[in-house]
């Protein structure tokens, strides 16, 4: 050509590739895509993954010798990574031990207890909570009759419930590898028993009578409580009762 001047081209390559590599993330989860990124040096034309452990899967069509595979660990545990990047001019290694720690799925459970059910009328029911899985810092939110109440604390009053009241509690765990991440409880369903009519008490004699249809009495006598629980006993010091 006429004139002077600098002309470049990649075509001309003559340098061995320098392999590299970097990971979306160091940390996964059973069976969960990850993706290494080839970073090497010097237009390498071709790539060879190894993974130890051998438990993993290539995905979305990819193999070990994609430039940037996605892969699925099969097994937990810690695994070293290897790549061979290549082009004419020479093929390049290199070996990251403990690249990538893998963890195993872990399955929340959760279950709420109420303080009682049956509840007495005019009564409040507290309830509270007990999970596995859940992480250190979950999220909580208590349902009643399907509807959001807006609390996410760890215990939900309810002051004046209401028969057949449901409720139930939706929890995200915050462990990484958790499978499901959110889960419901089983719902309770609440029951109110009415408060008895006030006892009537008879007495013939030393004998003393409750007539209710309670299932429990207790006895006092000058406002100390006694041990008889029957709904009839014997008087045997004065007092009143």
């Amino acid at each position: 050509t006429f004139g002077r001047g600098f002309f470049t081209s990649d075509g001309f390559n003559t340098i061995a590739p320098v392999s590299a590599f970097r990971m979306t993330d160091t940390m996964s989860c059973l069976n969960q895509k990850l993706r290494p990124l080839d970073t090497s040096e010097n237009k390498p034309t071709a790539w060879k993954w190894r993974f130890t452990p051998n438990n993993v899967d290539f995905l979305n069509g990819t193999d070990s010798t994609s430039q940037f595979p996605d892969v699925r660990f099969r097994a937990a545990g810690v695994y070293s990574i290897q790549l061979t990047a290549s082009n004419t001019n020479g093929i390049s290694s290199i070996t990251r031990n403990n690249a990538v720690r893998v963890l195993d799925t872990l399955i929340p459970t959760l279950s709420i207890s109420p303080s009682s059910n049956p509840v007495c009328q005019g009564n409040a029911v507290v309830f509270t909570y007990s999970a596995s899985n859940q992480g250190s810092a979950p999220s909580l939110l208590w349902l009643l009759n399907g509807n959001s109440t807006g609390n996410n604390g760890s215990t939900f009053t309810r002051p004046t419930p209401v028969d057949g009241d449901v409720i139930a509690l939706r929890l995200t765990s915050s462990e990484r590898c958790a499978s499901p991440k959110t889960i419901t409880s089983s719902p309770v369903t609440i029951s109110i028993q009415a408060k008895p009519d006030a006892p009537l008490i008879s007495r013939a004699g030393d004998s003393i009578r409750c007539n209710s249809a309670a299932d429990s009495v207790y006895w006092y006598v000058d406002g100390a409580r006694i041990a008889p629980k029957s709904l009839r006993f014997k008087a045997v010091t004065g007092g009143t009762y």
